[in-house]
C-alpha cells in the first residue's frame, strides 16, 4: 500500500493497528546518497566504531526519500498443513517540510544514488509533492504541547468571543470599501434567507488576513448578535493563495443565542480537531516509530544499520558520536533488531548456503534451496495489500521500492524461522536468538 500525504490521516489508524497487531516486522530505507566524500565511503577495514561514525554522518547530511514498513503475523495451522504468515506492506513516500521560521532543512544528494533509483522507476515527483514529514522526539512533544496549548485557550475564552467593546472602523480606501460592501451583502443574503424561512442560512466571505477578520467579528459583535461568525476548517482545506495567514471566514444566522453558542461549539471542536491531525501530520513517520517502540516489536532489517541511523536521527533526535551510546540508544528504544545481512554472514550454517547476501540474491535462493522449499511459510495478502503479491522475482518493477525490498526481507526472516531445526541440526549451539540485536 502506498502512503502519501493525501491518504496518510484516513490510513494512520490502520497503521498502527497492524504494528500494534503483529510478531515482528521489516523495514528499508530509499536515501538521496549514501556517503558525503570518498573519505566516509564504508571499507572493509573499518571498526565497528568508525561504520558507526560514517552512518551517522550519512543519515545527517542525506535525505530519507522512502520508509518501507511490513507487518507479519504468524497465522494458526493445523499439524498438516504449512505454516502461514500475513504480510502487510507500507510503502510510505517521505519529505521533511518546515515545522517553522527556523526549521527548514537542507540536505546532499549524491549523484549516483539518485540515478540509481531513477533507473528503478522512484518517483521523486511524488515524494517531493506528496511525501510524509517527520519531526525528533524534543519536536514532536513541542508540537503536541502547542495543540494542548491552544485547546486551552479555548476553554478559558469560553465557547464564544467576548463582544468587542469597540467597533472597528475601515478606512476610506478603495480596497477596505470593497471589502465591507462584500460583508454588508453576505450578511443582507443570510438575513433575506432567514426571512424566507431557511434554517441555518450561510454564506462564506472570501478569504482576508487578520485585521479584516477581526473587523468583522467587531460588526457581527455590536450589531448582529444572532449572526455566528466563525473560521471552519473545512471552508480553508483547499484555499490556495499565497498569503499563509488569509483565511476564510462563515457567517450564519441563528435563531436564539443557544443556536449562536452551539454553533461555537460545533466550531470550536472542529477547529481542536483540524489542529490535531495538523499535529500528526507533522509529526508524521514519527507516529509509526513511536508505535514500534511501545508496541516492543522486533525490527527486521537487512544490512541495517544506516536505516536505522537515518530513523533514529530524523525520529528520536541527534544521536552520540560514541557508538557505545548509541548501542544504549538502540537497547532503551528498540525490542530488537535483526539484520539478515549480518545472521546470513555470521551463522555458518547459512553462511555456506548463501555465500552471496544480496538481498535480492537470498530471496530468490530461499525460494530454491530444498530444505528451505519444504519448509517456506505460505504469504497471505489481506485486501488493499496485493499489490505486491504476485511478484516474485528479483527482476520485477518493484525491486528497490522500500515497501518492497521491506516485504522480501522479512519473508527472507520468516523462512529462515521456519527452516530453524533444518538448518541448524548440525551446527550445535549456533541458533538464531544468538544473533539477535548483534549490532
Amino acid at each position: 500500500m502506498d502512503i502519501t500525504r493525501e491518504n496518510f490521516q484516513a490510513n494512520l489508524p490502520g497503521m498502527l493497528d497492524a504494528i500494534d497487531d503483529c510478531d515482528f516486522l521489516a523495514i528499508d530505507c530509499e536515501f538521496t546518497g549514501l556517503y558525503t566524500d570518498e573519505s566516509s565511503k564504508p571499507n572493509l577495514t573499518d571498526s565497528f566504531a568508525e561504520i558507526w561514525s560514517k552512518a551517522k554522518l550519512s543519515a545527517e547530511n542525506f535525505a530519507l526519500l522512502q520508509l518501507g514498513i511490513c507487518t507479519f503475523k504468524w497465522r494458526p495451522v493445523s499439524e498438516t498443513e504449512s505454516s502461514c504468515v500475513e504480510a502487510k506492506p507500507f510503502n510510505i513516500y517521505i519529505s521533511k517540510r518546515p515545522s517553522g521560521k527556523s526549521d527548514d532543512s537542507r540536505f546532499m544528494y549524491q549523484s549516483s544514488s539518485m540515478e540509481f533509483l531513477a533507473q528503478h522507476g522512484f518517483d521523486f515527483s511524488r515524494a517531493i509533492k506528496n511525501g510524509i514529514s517527520y519531526l525528533n522526539a524534543k519536536e514532536s512533544e513541542k508540537a503536541r504541547q502547542g495543540v494542548l496549548e491552544e485547546e486551552r485557550k479555548v476553554l478559558s475564552k469560553g465557547l464564544y468571543l467576548s463582544p468587542t467593546p469597540k467597533r472597528m472602523k475601515l478606512s476610506s480606501s478603495t480596497k477596505d470599501v470593497d471589502f465591507k460592501a462584500l460583508v454588508d451583502q453576505a450578511i443582507e443574503k443570510v438575513n433575506r434567507k432567514f426571512d424566507e424561512g431557511e434554517t441555518e442560512p450561510q454564506d462564506v466571505l472570501p478569504s482576508c488576513h487578520s485585521f479584516y477578520r477581526r473587523y468583522v467579528y467587531s460588526l457581527i459583535s455590536s450589531d448582529f448578535p444572532l449572526i455566528h461568525v466563525g473560521k471552519f476548517p473545512e471552508d480553508n482545506k483547499k484555499l490556495d493563495n499565497k498569503y499563509r495567514n488569509h483565511f476564510r471566514l462563515r457567517i450564519t444566522k441563528c435563531e436564539s443565542q443557544e443556536h449562536v453558542q452551539k454553533l461555537e461549539k460545533l466550531r470550536a471542536e472542529k477547529s481542536t480537531e483540524s489542529m490535531r491531525q495538523s499535529c500528526n501530520e507533522a509529526i508524521g513517520i514519527t507516529l509509526l516509530i513511536e508505535k514500534v517502540i511501545s508496541a516492543k516489536k522486533p525490527v527486521i532489517g537487512h544490512n541495517c544499520l544506516l536505516d536505522i541511523a537515518h530513523l533514529t536521527t530524523k525520529c528520536i533526535g541527534k544521536q552520540s558520536d560514541d557508538v557505545e551510546q548509541f548501542r544504549k540508544c538502540l537497547k532503551s528504544s528498540f525490542y530488537s533488531i535483526i539484520d539478515t545481512k549480518h545472521l546470513l554472514y555470521n551463522h555458518s550454517a547459512l553462511r555456506k548456503r548463501f555465500p552471496r547476501n544480496g538481498l535480492g540474491m537470498v530471496y530468490e535462493a530461499t525460494v530454491s534451496d530444498e530444505d528451505f522449499r519444504r519448509t517456506n511459510p505460505e504469504v497471505v495478502f489481506p485486501h488493499a495489500f496485493e499489490r505486491y503479491a504476485k511478484k516474485t522475482t528479483k527482476n520485477d518493477t518493484f525491486h528497490h521500492e522500500a515497501g518492497y525490498d521491506a516485504l522480501m526481507t522479512g519473508l527472507v526472516y520468516a523462512r529462515i524461522v521456519a527452516a530453524e531445526a533444518t538448518i541448524t541440526k548440525d551446527s550445535g549451539t549456533n541458533k538464531l536468538a544468538s544473533f539477535y540485536d548483534a549490532m
